[in-house]
């Protein structure tokens, strides 16, 4: 069987003796890994690493790195993704997929149409379940990094702040320009930004000031895509363009 993955937010020095935290070694207990067994660690920064359990505690592991496989990773694509923040569960849905195409930063928005309004008490913990569905699926799809989370924060004050190099890109039902017009598929970039809208779409007001701080209109076709659907399709067809996709397979 082929060694388990799992986060750390740092990875210790090679040789280093540590106690998993409770998450990581409730983790480690459902998958019933005991002492002697092996797997790789990584962490934000892209370092990758085998370490060994030496120890079951009772409620913790101890384990020892054997080896730091690579050091941090050089950033070759940054995808930023602007989710408007849809209802119900549909938001895991979606931060999971994103993980998986290779989106380097979500940040979470509040739009005019936006139904589900954050509830200040309970933020902070929303964001950290969201945290570790990416954790859980760059740990799956064999990414050497986890997602940065943000927000939710208004829209139109979250755009402003997006670097200006490379593509902007606002999906929106009413346009009937595709991707292919826009953006050749010959003309590859390493930077995009790209914002998705709720369920019932953005407002004409927000696609105008979303225009005048640089981001270009993008239709997907002549029907209309939920956005658990336009999601993934989007960012995949965006992660094409950027030459993310080259080397990607499915995860078993």
């Amino acid at each position: 069987m082929s060694m388990r993955r799992f986060y750390l937010p740092l990875l210790p020095e090679a040789a280093a003796t540590f106690i998993a935290d409770t998450e990581l070694s409730r983790h480690m207990k459902v998958l019933r890994l005991k002492v002697g067994d092996q797997l790789y660690l990584f962490d934000q920064s892209g370092k990758q690493a085998t370490a060994t359990i030496e120890q079951s505690l009772h409620d913790r592991y101890v384990l020892r790195i054997l080896e730091i496989k690579c050091g941090p990773m050089a950033v070759e694509h940054e995808l930023v993704l602007v989710q408007c923040l849809p209802k119900g569960s549909k938001l895991d849905t979606n931060v999971r997929m994103a993980t998986e195409i290779g989106v380097s930063k979500i940040i979470l928005a509040i739009s005019e149409r936006t139904v589900s309004r954050p509830d200040s008490g309970r933020a902070g913990a929303k964001l950290k379940r969201l945290e570790r569905i990416a954790e859980e699926a760059a740990r799956q799809s064999a990414r050497r990094s986890v997602p940065e989370l943000v927000g939710p924060l208004p829209l139109l004050d979250i755009a402003d702040e997006l670097p200006e190099e490379g593509r902007r890109l606002v999906f929106w039902e009413c346009c009937e320009l595709g991707l292919d017009t826009l953006w050749p598929a010959s003309q590859t970039v390493q930077k995009a930004s790209v914002v998705i809208g709720p369920e019932g779409g953005l407002g004409e007001m927000e696609i105008e000031g979303l225009e005048a701080m640089g981001f270009s209109q993008v239709g997907l076709g002549p029907t209309i895509l939920r956005v658990e659907t336009a999601v993934p399709v989007i960012l995949a067809l965006v992660a094409e363009r950027m030459g993310m996709l080259k080397r990607t397979g499915v995860a078993q």
